[in-house]
């Protein structure tokens, strides 16, 4: 087990063969959700209507619709843009870890495959649309960390502007770097501030704040050259951290620190989705690296270490959702906490380093543990990934045979009615108690699906829909007779009610 261990951390990574290994892990979990195809509402739309792609203007990610509506065409592009997505979370990861002073080999196969295999991405990547322009806004946030820590005065400029383009692509992206920036803190004060100085790690903070002041001012003056229109959900509100106050304790107790769960935030909308294997995992890394760093400081009576020590790891937890405290978005997604997957990747990887280097025999032998731990967490991810892609794909392949056999009742009607050969039928689906769940019951996008299957179908416009539903009283559900009909030049099928 010794000798193991000791090739392992004198083996360094070979930039080669490493490298691919990594990209076929990634590129594993995330194909299937190219190859099966599972349409989400977003799906269904921004496939058939590119100018829905106007949304993302409206939420002030201006580099995500450069990609997606002008450079994919507002096509998702599965393979291509799945490959090119994992060769960007491979990128990201790999200056991360560069960054944080992880150049072993078992050091950067760990906290790449940790941070860049996970359900959160898994839910991410599920709309059709994100896999290539979030993991670019990861990328330019990254790169322009690395370049404030690494470089002089002129790159610490073009770090500045690579992390305020970086929010245009995904929000959350600025919240990886923050991440990560506390990360190196932590690093940097186990190492006394070297090789980043304290200074240069307030300058860098500094850089990160000023960066999304230059991205608001930076949007703010693109779309009044452009005459793109703000909507509300990217408005800012100062006063969020108080008002918001549940949804933070939630986010935090189920995703960042996921061992105490409060009976408020058993909630689909706060739900983590950890096992009790990963939890535990967890949680016993996280007390071992507290334990044995702050040994450290203790045994050098560095008692302000550990205070400086505990706060930025607080801040470092609260940091995948920071944006929550300046955000009036009503909604904040989990699949935007991919930040979590990264500290923890931090902990065990720093953790490691730390036991490896006493060279005890017993202390490798936790170390060999941990190691297996990361292992299984990459490994459970991979699966968890893969499975939440059958089911969604089973889920979307019910809901469009549920709309084929709608369809031929449909036909029947339209006969019935002497319509069969019209090439434009106004439609209005009533499912407010859903079989199934999926785009179906979604109001924007159920008429949506039989557009997608026929062409025909069209959604009704919002006046004809609410003068059908004033006038739908005690009809029947589908598949009962009558529950396809006429009224007026508008086809109504009332699925539930």
């Amino acid at each position: 087990m010794d000798k193991f261990l000791q090739r392992i951390q004198e083996q360094r990574f070979d930039s080669g063969y490493s490298l691919l290994g990594l990209f076929l892990l990634v590129f594993i979990t995330y194909s299937s959700q190219a190859v099966l195809q599972a349409f989400n509402a977003d799906d269904i739309i921004q496939s058939q209507y590119p100018s829905d792609a106007l949304t993302f203007l409206a939420q002030g990610r201006w580099g995500y619709y450069l990609v997606y509506a002008k450079l994919q065409q507002a096509l998702p592009s599965p393979l291509v843009s799945t490959f090119l997505g994992c060769c960007l979370l491979i990128a990201s990861a790999y200056l991360a870890a560069s960054l944080l002073g992880f150049k072993k080999q078992y050091q950067l196969y760990l906290f790449v495959l940790i941070g860049s295999v996970s359900l959160y991405y898994g839910k991410l990547f599920s709309f059709d649309s994100t896999r290539l322009a979030y993991p670019l806004g990861n990328f330019f946030a990254v790169l322009g960390l690395v370049a404030c820590v690494r470089g002089s005065r002129s790159l610490l400029l073009v770090g500045l502007l690579s992390m305020s383009i970086a929010p245009a692509f995904y929000p959350a992206s600025t919240e990886l770097a923050a991440t990560l920036f506390l990360a190196l803190f932590l690093v940097s004060l186990s190492r006394g501030f070297e090789p980043v100085s304290f200074k240069r790690l307030l300058l860098v903070g500094g850089a990160l704040l000023a960066s999304l002041l230059v991205y608001l001012l930076l949007t703010k003056g693109l779309y009044r050259v452009t005459g793109w229109v703000m909507g509300s959900r990217a408005d800012i509100d100062l006063l969020a951290m108080f008002s918001r106050y549940n949804e933070v304790l939630c986010l935090f107790s189920e995703h960042s620190w996921p061992f105490h769960s409060f009976e408020q935030c058993q909630k689909p909308q706060f739900k983590g989705h950890l096992g009790k294997f990963e939890k535990v995992s967890m949680a016993a890394v996280f007390l071992a690296f507290n334990a044995a760093f702050i040994v450290r400081y203790w045994c050098r009576s560095q008692g302000m270490y550990i205070v400086l020590f505990l706060a930025v790891q607080l801040l470092m937890l609260l940091a995948p959702f920071a944006l929550i405290f300046a955000s009036k978005n009503s909604v904040f997604p989990i699949r935007s906490l991919y930040s979590v997957p990264y500290i923890y990747g931090f902990y065990l990887v720093a953790l490691l380093g730390e036991l490896l280097g006493y060279q005890k025999r017993i202390l490798n032998g936790v170390a060999l543990v941990f190691m297996l731990v990361g292992c299984t967490w990459v490994l459970s991810a991979m699966i968890d990934v893969s499975n939440k892609s059958f089911r969604d794909y089973k889920t979307s392949q019910r809901n469009l045979f549920a709309v084929n056999r709608v369809i031929l009742d449909i036909e029947r009607v339209l006969s019935a009615e002497g319509r069969g050969r019209e090439t434009y039928v106004p439609m209005v689906l009533v499912n407010d108690k859903p079989r199934l769940g999926g785009v179906l019951h979604i109001p924007w996008s159920r008429e949506r699906v039989y557009h997608l299957l026929d062409p025909r179908y069209q959604a009704a416009s919002g006046a004809e829909r609410k003068r059908v539903l004033k006038a739908i009283s005690e009809k029947p559900v589908w598949p009962a007779e009558g529950s396809i009909y006429m009224d007026q030049n508008t086809l109504v099928v009332v699925i539930s009610r």
